[in-house]
């Protein structure tokens, strides 16, 4: 009999939440990793199914902003214990723990719980220190947006017809790739479409039309 079927038979709950943490944090990670999305800090805006972790600070005159106080206001907000990402570490960590008193160490019932419990925390507490460090890295990325006029982008997520809501571009700011809030200026705009940013909203979202 195979590991995965000793626990199947012995302990079937704390292996569905071992497996069912696990493959949820790993799709979470992949995510924020490969499109800068998954993350639950405060300040970020939410686009969808995911938060993006891209800053839109205007630094321009009178306006600009210091980058170090940019930076801490950023990452106090980013240290949140609960978000997604540290509950599905909670539940990998209680669940791999679980089996291992059970079937490793032959702990009983209760003394496994407990052991389960801590264990989860710490793995909880853990990801969300490292999920603080890294919107603590993001948030000291200080840059003006409106370098973005005049700029060829890609539209990363579907823009709606001017006057019925936002979408996303992908354009280079300041010297590099960020995903920006973005609103038509005519038609709707399909994903993947090569625009042309030519206008800033105050809010910091910028105006976009296809590009001929």
């Amino acid at each position: 009999m195979g590991p995965f079927s000793l626990a199947y038979e012995q302990e079937p709950y704390y292996l569905f939440v071992a497996l069912a943490g696990s493959l949820l944090f790993i799709v979470q990670l992949v995510l924020m990793i490969v499109t800068g999305a998954g993350s639950e800090a405060a300040g970020v805006e939410a686009d969808g199914a995911f938060d993006g972790i891209d800053v839109d600070v205007d630094m321009t005159g009178a306006e600009a902003i210091d980058a170090n106080d940019a930076s801490h206001v950023d990452s106090t907000a980013a240290f949140k214990l609960f978000s997604i990402q540290s509950i599905f570490a909670f539940l990998m960590g209680f669940g791999w723990m679980g089996l291992a008193c059970r079937i490793e160490w032959g702990l009983t019932g209760f003394s496994s719980f407990l052991a389960s419990m801590a264990f989860g925390v710490f793995a909880m507490l853990l990801s969300a220190y490292l999920n603080f460090q890294l919107k603590k890295l993001s948030g000291s990325s200080i840059y003006d947006v409106r370098t973005s006029v005049g700029q060829i982008g890609t539209v990363y997520l579907k823009i709606p017809a001017k006057g019925m809501g936002q979408g996303q571009v992908e354009v280079s700011v300041s010297g590099s790739k960020r995903i920006l809030k973005a609103s038509s200026n005519g038609g709707e705009i399909s994903s993947f479409t090569t625009v042309e940013v030519i206008d800033i909203h105050n809010d910091g979202a910028v105006v976009v039309r296809p590009k001929v």
